[in-house]
């Protein structure tokens, strides 16, 4: 089954304001697209953090439930339905397209930014690597031309 809504009632509005048409799939697409990209989970309005006397507490609110702590890497995966990570369980509520698009989009970017970031440190030790067997030449060669040398004469 999909993750994504297509009824009428979770893309009504978008697609009313997008195109014109409360049947458009393509506008929950256009709509989801003109809503600005999330730098952080718990900046999409139907994610809730908030502290209560117990502690600190993250709320879905595509399903209601309420997990304890706030964990944004939970969060994420929990409204991907990403299972077997994070030990959270997969939203039960099917994500409307409009927000869906967002949640990937979100995931794909900090994914993007890890493997840079991890093709950034590979490419930094091979050129230290690269530093470290010049320079090690270069002693090596001093080396060999020291030891080659006739010792100095005392006159």
């Amino acid at each position: 089954s999909s993750n994504v809504a297509h009824s009428n009632d979770d893309c009504a509005e978008a697609s009313m304001s997008a195109a014109g048409s409360v049947d458009n799939g393509d506008a929950c697409l256009s709509t989801a697209a003109s809503m600005p990209p999330l730098k952080r989970i718990f900046d999409c309005e139907k994610l809730i953090r908030g502290v209560i006397t117990n502690g600190p507490y993250w709320e879905c609110k595509h399903c209601n439930n309420i997990y304890a702590g706030i964990n944004a890497t939970k969060a994420l995966c929990h409204v991907l339905k990403i299972k077997g990570t994070q030990n959270v369980a997969a939203c039960k509520e099917e994500i409307p397209l409009i927000y869906l698009q967002r949640y990937e989009d979100l995931y794909s970017w900090q994914h993007r930014g890890k493997e840079a970031k991890a093709e950034e440190i590979v490419a930094r030790s091979n050129m230290t690597a690269a530093r470290q067997d010049k320079n090690c030449c270069i002693f090596k060669a001093t080396v060999q031309e020291f030891t080659q040398s006739p010792p100095p004469s005392n006159n």
